[in-house]
């Protein structure tokens, strides 16, 4: 009968797992939020995207037209647009390769690839600690230049939560794809690392597509 009742109040591996972890919300409002990234970024569209593609063919003067009278013209004027040297900026500053790990843990783009239409690429949890981290969550969003124009517009916005990652382990988050118009293009992870008590933002990671010429 002892020996039951030591058993019954040992913690079990299910108890553990009851601690908290960031909800999308509380991730949401840690990761970066300004005009290149942010939680509440709209998607654009492919149509939307083909659209502004078409306009451009179809027009021979619309090199001399402002982009934002060009939206309003085609009813698109909800489209977010940004300069694509403030796109540029960021990857520079991310260093735009895949990243290595900080002490806690991180995220790596691997395997980009690309075909005549799409820029492929893959995302990972990194671990290079010596025991497992609680969580890795974030957004990886994907940016592409808006068609015969110097600015860029997010065409990807997805959201990423990632718990118990083991050590020395890369766990794969997910594949992704995005259209380039034989422009440049991007893929940007921002992310946050909770791990117990401790929650780290780390810098986000990304990688670029320089287009086909």
């Amino acid at each position: 009968m002892l020996l039951l009742l030591v058993i019954t109040f040992l913690p079990t591996k299910g108890f553990a797992q009851t601690q908290e972890f960031l909800s999308q919300q509380e991730i949401d409002r840690l990761i970066t939020n300004n005009d290149v990234i942010s939680p509440t970024s709209r998607v654009t569209t492919l149509d939307e995207m083909n659209l502004i593609e078409n306009y451009y063919e179809e027009n021979p003067n619309a090199m001399d037209e402002n982009i934002e009278e060009i939206l309003e013209k085609l009813n698109l004027d909800q489209v977010e647009i940004i300069p694509s040297e403030k796109v540029d900026e960021l990857n520079a500053a991310n260093k735009i390769q895949a990243r290595g790990s900080v002490s806690l843990g991180s995220v790596v783009f691997r395997n980009m690839s690309h075909s005549n239409t799409l820029f492929y690429t893959s995302l990972y949890a990194r671990n290079a600690g010596l025991s497992s981290i609680d969580q890795i969550g974030g957004r990886v969003y994907g940016y592409a230049m808006l068609p015969n124009t110097n600015y860029s517009t997010i065409v990807m916005n997805n959201f990423f939560n990632e718990t118990y990652i083991k050590p020395f382990i890369d766990r794969k988050i997910g594949s992704y794809n995005i259209a380039h118009y034989k422009n440049k293009a991007s893929f940007m992870a921002d992310y946050v690392v909770k791990d117990g008590d401790i929650v780290l933002t780390p810098t986000p990671a990304g990688v670029e597509f320089n287009g086909i010429k």
